[in-house]
């Protein structure tokens, strides 16, 4: 009589090797960080110069709201237009409030812990930096201070911390995101 089948032996080594190949594979199926960083920076760069073309289409004024500690931010019309104030309808926002669009970068889709707004500050050509909550558009496209406005978001902490800036340019109100760093100037780090 024979008997067909495995011994512990082979099952042992079976196992083994699926669990080598299982932590070989591992790496390329975990969120990566920097990529998140990058398409959260994408979001909130579409968001300012949907703010500014909202400014010139309209002839208006429209404002964007970081608010850092919820890590949040809301669109509005600022300007004295009245029949501007309601925000066209977003597939992508879900907002109950029409004079208000809100964005919580928590609810961004996320492979893992979400990008955080890190600091909003308004940089001088000359001099220090100082810690603004708004960036704000009127109806040429510029924004309405005459200093760059630069939005810092972070993700990660300890060795794995990471961080992108987002750069309005107060002539053009253009956003330029920069490249992907591992530090907060110091001067931007203690405006929070």
């Amino acid at each position: 009589l024979s008997r067909h089948g495995f011994t512990m032996v082979e099952v042992r080594i079976v196992v083994a090797v699926m669990s080598v190949l299982a932590s070989l594979a591992v790496p390329y199926f975990q969120p990566n960080a920097v990529a998140q960083l990058k398409s959260t920076a994408e979001v909130v760069a579409s968001d300012i110069a949907f703010a500014r073309s909202m400014a010139i289409s309209r002839g208006s004024e429209y404002t964007l709201t970081f608010d850092v500690k919820n890590n949040a931010y809301v669109l509005t019309h600022t300007g004295t237009q009245i029949a501007f104030d309601n925000l066209p309808a977003s597939p992508f926002h879900y907002d109950d409030i029409a004079t208000e669009r809100s964005t919580r970068l928590s609810e961004l889709p996320a492979w893992g812990a979400p990008a955080q707004i890190a600091a909003i500050h308004a940089q001088p050509d000359a001099g220090s930096p100082t810690a603004v909550t708004t960036v704000a558009f009127d109806s040429l496209g510029a924004t309405t201070r005459s200093e760059t406005t630069i939005v810092w978001l972070k993700i990660g902490q300890g060795t794995s911390f990471r961080c992108i800036a987002i750069e309005v340019d107060p002539i053009t109100g253009l956003e330029t995101i920069g490249e992907v760093t591992n530090t907060i100037p110091a001067s931007i780090a203690s405006l929070n």
